[in-house]
């Protein structure tokens, strides 16, 4: 959901059924966006955010994200596709470090 030309909050769910335990990974981030390459139709910004994740395992976990990345955003589409790497500070039930990578496609409002 973009609140400015350059900011925007995002969220995502995702989940596992590989290993002996799956999960369900649930995060929110508030993002600002840079436009930083020159592209011929549509817009190519750079990003980077803060959030909070919610990792639904047999030991649940709550995490802080900061989301790094790039999206192609679609010229006179509600669309995205983006690549995305994000370091998770987790904090509940133990600290530990972590982290997330992703390739999709994104719709916003």
């Amino acid at each position: 959901m973009w609140t400015s030309r350059t900011t925007a909050f995002d969220a995502a769910a995702a989940w596992s059924l590989l290993g002996d335990q799956g999960y369900i990974h649930i995060h929110a981030d508030f993002l600002l966006h840079f436009d930083v390459f020159d592209v011929q139709r549509g817009e190519l910004p750079l990003y980077f955010g803060i959030g909070g994740r919610l990792l639904l395992a047999n030991d649940p976990t709550i995490g802080i994200r900061v989301p790094i990345g790039i999206a192609y955003q679609f010229d006179g589409a509600p669309l995205d596709a983006f690549l995305e790497v994000a370091p998770i500070l987790d904090l509940l039930p133990a600290s530990g470090f972590n982290f997330n990578s992703a390739i999709g496609l994104r719709y916003f409002f």
